[in-house]
């Protein structure tokens, strides 16, 4: 199962579950990644059932997993 995060004008973009030849994507069951491992027991069965790719995925959208723990974590980084 790959996963990635699209920027779609939110602060944590949206989550969505990338093909296995990585041309294309269908939407998670969550918005986003976070949300996925809150609750991984209950959503990691539903995004790797995931066979379906409608959306071609846009390489040029895709975004840090954890955007804004990303942004925090260069900040903590930057101040030190």
């Amino acid at each position: 199962m790959r996963l990635a995060t699209l920027r779609d004008g939110t602060k944590d973009g949206r989550l969505v579950v990338v093909s296995p030849d990585g041309a294309a994507c269908a939407p998670a069951p969550v918005g986003t990644l976070q949300e996925a491992l809150e609750d991984w027991d209950a959503v990691a069965p539903q995004l790797a059932a995931a066979s379906n790719f409608p959306e071609p995925l846009d390489a040029s959208q895709i975004i840090a997993p954890l955007p804004r723990a990303t942004i925090a974590s260069a900040r903590r980084l930057s101040a030190t």
